[in-house]
């Protein structure tokens, strides 16, 4: 997500105020006035952004990325900051509801000059919920990082990346986790699972490897529990917690690009970077059936494998594609994927459709 927030500091035509959890990266940018501004409430850190706020010059949009609460946004507004609010409603499982808590978040929705959806689903589900706001709702997809689509096989890469790709090596199949340990994600049915691979198809597991990737969010608790788990069932030769330095995106791309298969396995999501990531290198996906994922295969024919969140069908799925694991038919389903990313989620589209809606509501 970050990574493909970093496309909103190219928008070019206007100043945007951003509001939100996830860093824009300003200094990439030093043409283009974007302001991060991320929210916290501690007392020196209100006291911080009053002052901000004062000194700030004025912006033609103030962007609110959906789960941050900016509730200094009336100081804001008060003091003439910015012309025009867009909310980002970047997930279906982040609306907030009618009820007295989310109360003020709602309110932003009839302030807000246009409120931007991130994928189908989400502008499906918001509009049910929020009818009255439906003709101000845009969908427009963060899609693809500009970096992905720039990254040169010249470019050096980290020695922690070249020792990993050495490590494994040796591994007949290869399965990366790259999600936040957290929750939301299905970790322990995937462990589960790869205790049965073990347990059942032993020759198979003997020649897998699964890494756990930690994204941008750890919960130590679940940490833990992974590496101990990892320990209770003697997994260490096949099963990697792999923590690791903060790496340039050619080492990441070059890293998934070692691996077989990306695993994306999560109890609930809109669409994921990491899918994106793993359609552009052309791997294959070990994905969970959900709606959104439902949806990708029968509104673009993308042809992804999903399974149920039990082990049992887990190890199944995991099973099928190791043995369908350079099938002559899938070099097609990987290029249509990759194409049908290029074509609808390139950050020039990105750029084109947020610049097109900013435009609109700027005029009015």
């Amino acid at each position: 997500m970050s990574l493909a927030l970093n496309n909103l500091a190219r928008t070019s035509n206007y100043t945007v105020y951003y509001f939100g959890a996830f860093y824009l990266d300003k200094n990439q940018f030093p043409s283009i006035s974007v302001y991060n501004y991320r929210s916290q409430y501690s007392m020196v850190q209100w006291f911080y952004r009053v002052y901000f706020a004062l000194i700030i010059p004025k912006s033609d949009v103030l962007y609110i990325l959906g789960d941050a609460v900016p509730y200094d946004f009336y100081l804001l507004s008060l003091l003439g900051k910015f012309r025009k609010l867009v909310y980002n409603v970047w997930s279906q499982n982040n609306i907030p509801g009618r009820n007295a808590i989310s109360k003020f978040q709602s309110t932003l929705f009839k302030k807000s000059d246009a409120i931007q959806c991130n994928w189908y689903e989400t502008a499906e589900k918001f509009e049910e919920m929020y009818p009255e706001y439906a003709a101000k709702t845009f969908i427009i997809p963060w899609g693809m990082s500009y970096i992905w689509e720039s990254l040169s096989n010249r470019e050096e890469i980290q020695p922690f990346t070249s020792n990993l790709i050495s490590q494994i090596s040796d591994y007949k199949y290869r399965f990366i986790n790259v999600r936040s340990i957290a929750p939301y994600n299905a970790i322990e049915e995937f462990l589960q699972a790869i205790v049965q691979l073990k347990q059942t198809r032993q020759r198979i597991f003997s020649q897998c490897l699964f890494v756990f990737w930690p994204g941008n969010n750890v919960v130590k608790s679940i940490e833990e529990h992974i590496i101990q788990q990892i320990k209770n069932h003697n997994l260490g030769k096949n099963v990697w917690y792999l923590e690791h330095p903060f790496l340039p995106d050619k080492d990441i791309s070059t890293i998934l690009n070692a691996f077989d298969f990306v695993v994306n396995l999560v109890k609930h999501d809109q669409f994921s970077t990491s899918i994106i990531e793993a359609m552009v290198l052309e791997k294959e996906l070990l994905c969970s059936r959900i709606p959104p994922y439902e949806n990708l295969n029968t509104r673009f024919g993308l042809n992804l494998p999903l399974t149920e969140l039990t082990p049992e069908s887990i190890t199944e799925l995991t099973i099928q594609l190791i043995e369908n694991k350079n099938h002559k038919g899938a070099y097609k389903i990987f290029e249509h994927r990759k194409q049908w990313v290029f074509n609808s989620l390139s950050s020039e589209n990105f750029l084109n459709n947020l610049n097109q809606m900013l435009t609109k509501i700027l005029q009015k």
